[in-house]
């Protein structure tokens, strides 16, 4: 059984390393979203996102840094979309967008967390949650501040 991932909010784990691994509980529904989540914060990692990829393989989520808008062009499968602000509530969700698609929050949020589909119906995910993040067991580190 994996431990616990030690408890962060999401903006401590602004600056970390590109690739950074993480966790992610909707503290709201107490629900996890993500035990090996990726994090994004440069511009390639950002750009190239989870384009051409079939499956998620060794993650299950990438948290998109300082980004309030998404596109799926070149993914060949669909996600979930979780915008979130620097508070660290959920502003918007998008379930199941499929590729060559765009979402958009209108500047509301801060970070994107993209998601497997179907994660935010399991877990009942929905505008107005508050999520916490964490480094994932066996990693260390600061790591989101919002670029508004």
């Amino acid at each position: 059984m994996m431990p616990a991932p030690q408890s962060l909010a999401l903006r401590e784990l602004a600056g970390t390393v590109e690739g950074r691994s993480f966790a992610a509980r909707n503290e709201t529904k107490g629900t996890w979203l993500c035990m090996r989540g990726r994090l994004a914060s440069g511009f390639w990692g950002k750009a190239l996102g989870l384009m051409f990829r079939r499956e998620w393989r060794e993650m299950d989520a990438l948290l998109l840094t300082g980004c309030s808008s998404i596109h799926t062009c070149c993914m060949r499968m669909p996600i979930d979309v979780c915008f979130l602000d620097d508070d660290l509530r959920v502003v918007k969700v998008v379930s199941r967008i499929g590729p060559w698609r765009l979402a958009l929050t209108g500047g509301a949020g801060c970070h994107t967390l993209e998601l497997p589909a179907g994660t935010l119906a399991r877990t009942g995910t929905d505008a107005g949650d508050h999520i916490m993040t964490g480094v994932s067991p066996g990693r260390a580190g600061p790591g989101p501040a919002c670029r508004g």
